[in-house]
């Protein structure tokens, strides 16, 4: 009779512990299922919400190191020499041309020139 008791109470046991286990692992892949969609559904609001701020930041920081590189580049590349006019004693510095102002057109017959393109064009409009 004690071994029949005992051979019931393994497979009660047996059978607790297999549905335990079934139960824990049901358990479990339904809560990491609902942790996981919970977690990813959270942070894909965060990263959208937070995306403008991200994608304006990094896109100052890809325009800033554009701008650096080709900073960079501009001041290594060597210029060409035919077109570099370097004065003496100051091998880094360019001379600038001076435009005439409006004041300086004007003096020595510049007002006469332009009336006189300004007429040619109207005689050349009028034969067309």
């Amino acid at each position: 009779k004690g071994g029949v008791v005992w051979f019931v109470c393994m497979h009660v046991l047996l059978c607790l512990c297999i549905c335990l286990s079934v139960c824990l692992s049901v358990c479990l892949s339904v809560c990491l299922s609902v942790c996981l969609s919970v977690c990813l559904s959270v942070c894909l609001s965060v990263c959208l919400s937070l995306w403008p701020l991200f994608y304006s930041s990094f896109h100052q920081s890809v325009h800033l190191t554009v701008a650096v590189l080709l900073g960079c580049g501009v001041h290594t590349l060597p210029a060409p020499e035919a077109s570099r006019q370097v004065w003496p004693g100051h091998p880094d510095l360019v001379p600038t041309v001076e435009v005439p102002t409006a004041v300086e057109r004007g003096k020595g017959g510049g007002g006469r020139e332009r009336k006189r393109a300004v007429e040619e064009r109207g005689e050349r409009s009028s034969e067309k």
